[in-house]
């Protein structure tokens, strides 16, 4: 898929796990931390939150992602410095409660919110890589251009 001026290889189909009857397994990970220094909660940690199936799992590799819905709409673009893998199996889609929190990761927080409405909304949505040691620069240039509905600040 050429996103930008990028050709993006196919890496994952992203669903929801689900219960027996099919409704969403939710998470409210802010619940379980121990809040010793009384952070102040995020707007995006109160939740639910969905745990996310990627199939099959993305590369392991360095890399610039999007996430298209319905096979055609960019709607966020990320980076990975070190493994795409770890970056969604430890990001979005399982979210840490301490990232509910002040100073946490609401960025994964946030995609987590956006990917679930999207998939209850009957949306199809696929993870794009651009395997490249690049992608501070492509990531950033992606947004610039792109303006991805669902990148919170637009450029980094």
């Amino acid at each position: 898929m050429q996103i930008g001026d990028y050709e993006f290889s196919l890496a994952s189909s992203i669903d929801i796990r689900r219960n027996s009857d099919g409704s969403p397994i939710l998470k409210y990970p802010h619940l379980e931390y121990d809040n010793k220094n009384g952070l102040q909660l995020l707007d995006s940690g109160v939740g639910p939150f969905v745990l996310l199936r990627l199939s099959p799992p993305p590369p392991d590799m360095t890399g610039v992602y999007s996430v298209v819905q319905n096979g055609t709409q960019v709607m966020y673009i990320g980076r990975a410095e070190k493994s795409i893998r770890q970056r969604w199996r430890s990001g979005a889609s399982t979210i840490s409660p301490r990232n509910c929190f002040q100073g946490g990761q609401s960025t994964n927080c946030h995609l987590n919110i956006v990917i679930h409405q999207s998939i209850i909304d009957g949306h199809r949505l696929e993870l794009f890589v651009l395997l490249t040691p690049d992608f501070d620069l492509i990531e950033t240039g992606l947004i610039a251009k792109l303006q991805p509905p669902w990148n919170k600040r637009g450029i980094r």
